[in-house]
């Protein structure tokens, strides 16, 4: 299962206007430390002058639903209730998404046909624009 890392990143970028304004960007990385985190930010920036890892935290998103169609990205949050296998009891689960989508209604329709098949109901009680930019996903590197 990925786990995914939030980094917050600064750096000089030049703006339409022409002027060198310094900007700070959110990324989503799927990675297995908070080193790889921070390479692969760089990677990813390498053109960018001046650049910074101002944080990085595990982020409590486990999975990511990616369209394609927007650079707007929005946080859902996902409830269930199902029984927990070691003592046979009701519990209520929480599941965050990270949905790509034009608004929050368009979040929620994708969050529901993304989940169509699973076994239990859920709801979905919180949907809230998301600061992040860009979502690196993990790369498989080639033997060399």
């Amino acid at each position: 299962m990925a786990e995914w890392f939030q980094a917050k990143v600064k750096f000089l970028r030049q703006m339409d206007n022409g002027l060198i304004k310094k900007v700070s960007e959110t990324y989503l990385v799927d990675s297995n430390s908070f080193t790889e985190t921070e390479a692969r930010v760089l990677e990813e920036n390498q053109g960018a002058s001046n650049i910074a890892c101002q944080t990085i935290a595990r982020s409590n998103i486990k999975e990511v639903v990616f369209y394609g169609d927007t650079a707007i990205w929005f946080k859902v949050k996902v409830q269930y209730t199902d029984i927990e296998e070691t003592t046979e009891k009701e519990k209520r689960f929480t599941l965050y998404l990270l949905v790509n989508a034009q608004d929050a209604k368009e979040a929620i329709e994708r969050t529901q046909e993304h989940l169509k098949h699973m076994l239990v109901p859920f709801s979905i009680p919180k949907v809230e624009e998301s600061p992040i930019v860009d979502v690196f996903e993990y790369q498989k590197q080639a033997p060399q």
